[in-house]
């Protein structure tokens, strides 16, 4: 029987051997790649994203309650968006015919029609264990006078760092990558019921992603603006919303304490 000379067989057992291991390597960089982290946002900065992404924003059918997230690969690169649908207002609650625009005829609140919901409302913003971030401030505190008045803020902040591998460009190894955001919202009004309350919402964004070290651009954004938003009281629950497709957006939601 004729014999492989050892030479190519060394060659064989050798090709097989790069092949197995470019294969895991292609598949670690693909695994890595696609993992995804998906941050809680506001309606403006989901649209903002979308748009980024060349899609069309989803419109909730009950924006009162509805979820906006915007999500990144490893590379903090931005990889798609997710809207879920808030709650669905119960029967009588008027949030299809507008026939609860009226505080005076919505039999349904919690308190008398025309009361003022006085008290300490407490909350946070949406967060989970499994957000890679280090949450620096999570707090909603809104405060109503007896008489009325209206004044509170929020903040939601958090960053993160972590060692990547820098582009050929920027001379390869190990570069050092940084994300900070932060949203403060400061809001204030008079109000003479608990349903459909107008309130002022004042918001200053921030968010920077530092990559320069790795080969990448760097992002910065600065951004404040105001908006007239919605503040309504309902067993004990506070919720103030500035409108779907306002550019300065928001959703707050506490507790009475």
């Amino acid at each position: 029987m004729h014999k492989m000379p050892v030479f190519l067989r060394l060659f064989l057992v050798l090709a097989l051997a790069a092949a197995v291991l470019a294969c895991n390597i292609g598949v670690a960089m693909v695994q890595e790649w696609l993992t995804e982290t998906c941050n809680p946002v506001d309606r403006d900065r989901y649209e903002r994203a979308a748009a980024e992404l060349g899609q069309v924003p989803e419109t909730p059918d009950y924006p009162e309650g509805a979820v906006y997230e915007v999500c990144f690969n490893n590379k903090f690169e931005l990889t798609s968006v997710r809207m879920s649908e808030g709650y669905r207002p119960t029967e009588g609650e008027g949030a299809n015919d507008g026939s609860q625009s009226n505080p005076d005829s919505n039999p349904d609140l919690s308190l008398p029609a025309g009361t003022v919901p006085a008290g300490t409302y407490t909350g946070q913003f949406i967060w989970g264990p499994e957000y890679i971030y280090t949450l620096l401030g999570n707090e909603i505190n809104i405060s109503i006078s007896p008489n009325g008045t209206v004044s509170g803020t929020a903040l939601f902040h958090y960053n993160h760092s972590e060692e990547r591998q820098a582009r050929p460009s920027a001379g390869g190894g190990q570069c050092t990558y940084y994300y900070e955001f932060s949203e403060a919202y400061v809001v204030s009004g008079q109000i003479a019921g608990d349903y459909d309350q107008p309130v002022q919402v004042a918001l200053t964004l921030f968010e920077i992603s530092n990559n320069s070290t790795c080969g990448f651009d760097d992002k910065r954004r600065d951004e404040s603006c105001t908006c007239q938003g919605m503040l309504t009281v309902r067993d004990g629950q506070l919720t103030i919303t500035c409108g779907t497709g306002d550019p300065c957006g928001a959703y707050l939601t506490a507790l009475l304490r």
